[in-house]
């Protein structure tokens, strides 16, 4: 029987985009293969196949347009093993290696660029290897900076997990090519799907038995599981340039997920600053500008007087009141904001604004009423 792709996800029909997004990437996080490192065989393969159905139900509902068409009944994308939905002139009647059923395989879908890239990213040298394994993923992090490192700079040693190259199998995963039988060496399999009496619609999609590549191992890596990857963990020193912004990644070349092959480039690290503050002390509206309240004395407002503030990645300051400052007015202190990247001033810095609130007394004795209204020659 055919799954419903919202039941793939786990979210109901009328979800939204962000929903069905989330509820991918929790489901990848379970089922992906870095995570099955010390199950069966078993369910290793369990896990392999659930993979590639979640993947296949987000294709088409991360998709607003393939979601549409699916919705309205256009599109059948699941059950998509057996080869039993594959149709037309596709089911074998391929000749030559691999590399030649796949060429014939674009061919026959008319040359789409997609088809094109998925051959290429597949095409093997003699060692087995492809374009695809000689680049690392990136790694992505986030790491929470306070006001006062992100103002003035600061150094973070951080620990992660990366893939690197499996050493037994040197990637590759395993041993031994051999055609996928489910897609017939084509790394596609189409369903097809009737829309109305005597109109049909053919969709093609990677085959979920071999993820798309047209073959399988006859000796699979047990140390990788034939994923090509083992993992280990890393540490990499990130310097953040003082006025850093929140969310503006510092990227260090090389210290990324490896390759799969041990001859490829390895990805980049990314580390993404994420401001902590309280957000009753900093307003962060006007960036670059940060501002922040300054709560005194009416009466100090009206005489003037010095306070003492703490400005991120400057310390302590002392800064002088003048004398009859109104509630609300500014005290600017000129480049001790965060950096300024919008490119619409000549400022390298944001300013820091202090905004001057008055205390007004809860209650009032007699003899402070008296003089308030012979101040006030009321």
């Amino acid at each position: 029987m055919n799954k419903d792709l919202y039941e793939v996800l786990g979210v109901a029909q009328t979800a939204s985009q962000d929903e069905i997004k989330k509820a991918y990437r929790k489901l990848s996080l379970k089922y992906h293969p870095d995570r099955q490192g010390n199950k069966s065989e078993a369910e290793k393969k369990a896990a392999a196949e659930k993979m590639a159905e979640i993947n296949s139900a987000y294709d088409v509902l991360g998709d607003e347009k393939k979601r549409q068409t699916y919705d309205m009944g256009g599109m059948d994308f699941s059950d998509m093993g057996g080869g039993a939905g594959f149709s037309g002139g596709f089911s074998g009647g391929f000749s030559g290696g691999f590399d030649d059923m796949f060429r014939d395989f674009a061919e026959a879908m008319g040359g789409s660029g997609f088809m094109h890239e998925h051959y290429n990213a597949y095409q093997r040298s003699a060692d087995g290897t492809t374009m695809a394994d000689m680049q690392g993923a990136d790694v992505q992090v986030q790491v929470p900076l306070s006001l006062d490192e992100a103002m003035s700079g600061c150094t973070k040693k951080l620990k992660y997990k990366r893939k690197e190259s499996c050493p037994d199998c040197g990637g590759k995963g395993g041993t031994g090519f051999m055609q996928c039988p489910y897609c017939h060496g084509s790394g596609m399999v189409t369903m097809v799907k009737q829309v109305a009496p005597g109109h049909t619609i053919q969709v093609s999609k990677p085959c979920p038995h071999c993820s798309g590549k047209g073959f399988k191992f006859e000796h699979s890596c047990k140390r990788c599981g034939e994923t090509g990857f083992i993992t280990k963990d890393h540490e990499v020193e990130v310097r953040f340039p003082d006025g850093i912004m929140h969310g503006m990644g510092v990227t260090c070349p090389g210290h990324g997920h490896g390759a799969r092959s041990p001859k490829g480039r390895p990805g980049d690290f990314i580390a993404v600053p994420v401001w902590q503050f309280d957000p009753k002390e900093y307003d962060m509206s006007g960036l670059p500008d940060i501002q922040k309240n300054l709560y005194i004395d009416w009466t100090d407002a009206l005489l003037g007087c010095r306070k003492t503030v703490h400005i991120p990645g400057r310390g302590d300051q002392t800064v002088t009141v003048q004398e009859c400052t109104g509630p609300y007015e500014e005290i600017r202190i000129p480049g001790a904001g965060a950096r300024d990247i919008s490119g619409r001033t000549q400022r390298q810095r944001g300013d820091f604004v202090l905004n001057v609130c008055w205390r007004t007394p809860v209650t009032l004795s007699e003899e402070q009423k008296e003089l308030i209204k012979k101040i006030s020659g009321k």
